[in-house]
């Protein structure tokens, strides 16, 4: 009984450590969220792609067992994953102003969320207010969702196994709400949840576009979880494309 007891004390747990970001591999999990917004059919009217100015800070990576050796795997951050060119991974670009009273249609169709190799796969989401969020558990460990929204109702609730599911509505915008699991601390999504169809998470390349944006004046925002946000005013002329690139070069708060 005592070497069980010890193997427990030094099998079990989360360990963190470091790596560069060309060492940390972060594979997807499934298909990336959209990084087009707006009305699909239309034509583009805004592209551009998200940099990071700053140096790569390393990437912190946790390690973890499940008291058998052969259940052992490590999973980096997604905090700050950038290319070697400073192409910025999972910022999230929304048209905050400029819109007015225009309404939009909220689609019908769920957006998932999936529970896979103990991350939340995407790591960032976008959901229309109103829109129906679906988070699956498919892996055979017993995981939390709790999100911390300010403006929406906060929901704490357990999928213990595998297929099990939850679906969630937030009625209000509100950008950013994360939503955790408590069980595994490192595991975190982030979810956007907008009052119309332009907004984008950019991909590995950084790259963001909008389609279908009328002319107008707008405001648009680039928010990342580890940087300092940006918003700049721009202009959409009719039968243009406008290309808008933001660069962060400031760390969060």
């Amino acid at each position: 009984m005592r070497t069980l007891w010890i193997l427990l004390l030094g099998g079990c747990g989360p360990e963190f450590f470091t790596l560069t970001p060309r060492e940390a591999r972060l594979p997807d999990l499934g298909p990336p969220p959209p990084a087009v917004g707006g009305i699909f059919a239309a034509a583009p009217t805004v592209r551009g792609v998200v940099r990071l100015t700053l140096e790569p800070p390393p990437v912190r990576v946790v390690g973890w067992s499940y008291c058998r050796p052969l259940i052992s795997r490590t999973v980096p951050s997604e905090a700050g994953v950038v290319d070697p060119e400073g192409h910025l991974r999972w910022a999230f670009v929304t048209v905050t102003r400029g819109l007015g009273d225009r309404a939009f249609e909220v689609p019908g169709d769920p957006v998932p969320i999936a529970i896979r190799g103990h991350r939340f796969w995407p790591h960032v989401v976008g959901v229309r207010a109103g829109q129906d969020l679906r988070i699956v558990n498919q892996e055979d460990h017993f995981h939390d969702v709790h999100a911390l929204p300010f403006d929406n109702p906060e929901f704490n609730l357990g999928l213990p196994t595998r297929g099990l599911d939850t679906v969630r509505r937030f009625q209000k915008p509100e950008r950013m709400i994360a939503i955790k699991d408590d069980v595994h601390p490192w595991m975190r999504v982030w979810v956007g949840v907008v009052e119309h169809p332009f907004f984008a998470v950019t991909g590995a390349d950084g790259a963001y576009e909008f389609r279908g944006l009328p002319p107008g004046r707008y405001t648009i925002q680039v928010w990342h979880e580890r940087y300092a946000g940006v918003s700049r005013e721009i202009e959409v002329r009719e039968g243009a494309l406008l290309r808008e690139d933001f660069d962060l070069d400031q760390d969060r708060p």
